[in-house]
């Protein structure tokens, strides 16, 4: 997974350690790119800084045969940008799923599951001191249905 600028910067050199699938992590990239937090009004996921890493990525995985997808939460616009990408391209966040996917999807009866694992996953957190309590479940995007 591609998560950090300076991976996306060695890409080529990732390519040949013999790996089949390789995964951009967009939203710790543009955080780190853009040194953003997800929740901060310019956090922009289309920006050109990002876009360029993502697609050096991506040429790099095309010239060295390995699978390559976009995974993280998103919104319609970046699929614009990537318009020339297949739809496996893209993994789409659950959060994502009825705005990006199908709209009957808002409905989906694991989605209230895998939101209450991440709360209570993010309590842990919290209670280690491993995170802010204003920061559970905004850093994955998620939202009770």
């Amino acid at each position: 997974m591609v998560e950090v600028p300076a991976a996306a910067l060695e890409a080529r050199t990732i390519m040949t350690l013999g790996i089949d699938y390789c995964v951009v992590g967009l939203n710790d990239l543009t955080g780190l790119v853009l040194g953003s937090a997800r929740i901060a009004p310019d956090f922009d996921r289309t920006h050109p800084a990002v876009v360029d890493l993502v697609r050096r990525v991506q040429h790099e995985a095309d010239d060295h045969n390995v699978d390559f997808a976009i995974g993280g939460d998103y919104n319609a616009q970046l699929l614009d940008v990537f318009a020339d990408l297949p739809a496996s391209a893209f993994a789409v966040h659950y959060a994502q799923w009825s705005a990006l996917v199908d709209p009957c999807l808002e409905y989906y009866e694991d989605r209230d599951l895998a939101y209450a694992l991440r709360r209570c996953s993010d309590e842990k957190l919290v209670a280690a001191g491993s995170m802010e309590p204003q920061n559970v479940l905004v850093t994955s995007g998620m939202r009770p249905s």
